[in-house]
């Protein structure tokens, strides 16, 4: 899908909201001490609207290395 200005507010929101779900646990794995919001949907806030989305989905957070 396409992947606009609005949707890269609307991610950097979601990340600034739920930070310690979604920023916070790479700076816990030592790989980047930066937590503020990217825009990016990568693991944690792809695994953050999932398991929030389909919480009967039971999906692991992804590990982080």
């Amino acid at each position: 899908g396409f992947f606009g200005p609005m949707t890269h507010t609307a991610v950097k929101n979601l990340q600034a909201k739920y930070s310690n779900d979604i920023l916070k646990p790479w700076d816990t794995a030592g790989l980047s001490t930066n937590l503020q919001p990217t825009g990016h949907a990568y693991k944690m806030t792809q695994w953050f609207v999932n398991t929030h989305k389909c919480p009967s989905s039971n999906i692991p957070a992804p590990v982080l290395k």
